[in-house]
């Protein structure tokens, strides 16, 4: 569970990018309020509360679809997902891209993964801020 933790936490780190300094941001070790994640795609249901997961590892991958390495990086993602199953919940994220445009590279690029993707994740990047991608 360690060496998944510290594989989870270095792409999480690589994915966002620099963490901004935000009196609201989370930290490390701060308890996730209950967010209400919308417009999720992939998934079983298209709406989600973040404290569905209590006692899992939650990914959260923030990527725009016109970025390469987020797109390459979607298959080891994938496959964490699938290797750990329900002991940890990833969510792709994409914050200002149309949905219709989404779909479209997911169509297109990533037709055998898995992975549920939140189009608008504005409530998310404020608790998890960053400057690029």
């Amino acid at each position: 569970m360690k060496r998944l933790t510290g594989i989870a936490m270095s792409v999480l780190l690589l994915a966002i990018g620099h963490v901004r300094a935000q009196t609201k941001a989370l930290n490390v070790g701060d308890k996730a309020p209950s967010v209400r994640i919308d417009k999720i795609v992939r998934y079983k249901s298209d709406t989600a509360n973040l404290s569905d997961y209590k006692g899992k590892l939650v990914l959260i991958d923030f990527l725009a679809t016109t970025c390469g390495s987020c797109i390459e990086a979607l298959p080891k993602i994938d496959s964490l997902q699938q290797l750990f199953g329900d002991k940890i919940q990833t969510f792709v994220v994409t914050n200002y891209e149309k949905e219709d445009a989404v779909w479209k590279a997911l169509n297109r690029n990533l037709k055998n993964l898995k992975l549920p993707v939140v189009v608008g994740g504005r409530d998310l990047e404020k608790l998890f801020p960053y400057k690029i991608i």
